[in-house]
């Protein structure tokens, strides 16, 4: 038997075959991983997952498929554990009053762009990523003395921050920030401001307004990410980059529109303020950099 092994987020399977199969069969990399916690008695649902790839019309209405039958095949397995009096039915509420759902991974939101306007644009990005003086990174997290939720520094500086988080209603995406406390909404707060002085290993070029014109997600064309809210972004594509390197790949056989793949989405009722929002420059093992996002979420009352 020979053995082929497939993990993702923490669950592993590990099917065996006879040998003699000189092709055994393919294991699909799509799909979505779901954990849960409860924080302080606040129910947190973390989804990783990996959309179906492609640029037009059809890989659009694919990715709004798969993205469904993952939410769908989620809220069933919550009723289910509902019904039968599973322990973690005690954990989490139905999927469609969680008061909090994060989604992240890569969505394969693309950028709908010719070869000649994705050559431009591979052009223009990797100018602004070398002349970029200012980078950030995630900020210190708050002592145990000082706990996220009722870190007042936090709170300030994010609704200080010059940007605002999205929230996608239907198939329109309106900026602005989102309700307060006690509202069906998240209440969110701003991205950090470009002048901060920190370390360098995640990169936030100027905004790429021209480009998040195109993209699927910020430009309103995707329903899987229907009442979802997303932090400003402030940084450069993640995709798609020559392996190895942090420059975007242009090879004239078939030039890929530089496209924000990867994203951190969430929704519920809980307070969620995002502290942090950006592209982790220096891996460079895949033709995607990781995106890193820090969300600052008001925990119940002891």
């Amino acid at each position: 038997f020979v053995r082929k092994g497939i993990e993702a987020d923490g669950i592993y399977r590990n099917p065996w075959m006879p040998a003699h199969y000189k092709e055994p069969p393919k294991l699909g990399n799509k799909g979505a991983v779901a954990t849960g916690v409860r924080l302080c008695g606040l129910p947190v649902c973390t989804l990783g997952c990996h959309l179906p790839a492609g640029e037009n019309e059809q890989a659009l209405q694919c990715r709004d498929i798969a993205a469904d039958e993952v939410l769908t095949t989620l809220a069933e397995g919550l009723a289910t554990s509902t019904r039968e009096g599973d322990e973690s039915a005690a954990v989490h509420p139905p999927l469609a009053r969680h008061p909090l759902l994060v989604v992240m991974g890569d969505v394969n939101s693309r950028a709908s762009l010719s070869e000649d306007e994705a050559s431009q644009a591979i052009a223009a990005l990797e100018a602004t990523i070398l002349s970029a003086t200012a980078q950030l990174s995630p900020p210190e997290l708050p002592s145990a003395e000082a706990p996220l939720a009722e870190n007042p520094a936090a709170a300030e500086g994010a609704a200080s921050s010059p940007g605002a988080p999205a929230v996608v209603e239907g198939s329109a995406q309106a900026a602005g920030a989102g309700k307060r406390a006690g509202s069906s909404r998240s209440s969110v707060g701003g991205a950090p401001s470009r002048g901060s002085s920190r370390n360098s290993h995640v990169s936030n070029a100027a905004p790429q307004s021209a480009l998040l014109e195109f993209d699927e997600i910020s430009g309103g064309k995707a329903a899987y990410v229907t009442g979802f809210s997303e932090a400003a972004i402030e940084f450069a594509p993640s995709y798609k980059f020559k392996p190895q390197t942090s420059r975007y790949d242009s090879k004239p056989t078939k030039v890929r529109p530089p496209s924000y793949c990867d994203r951190v989405l969430w929704r519920g009722s809980a307070e969620v303020s995002p502290l942090h929002y950006g592209v982790v420059m220096d891996v460079m093992p895949s033709d995607h950099k990781p995106v890193a996002c820090l969300l600052s979420v008001a925990l119940p009352a002891a």
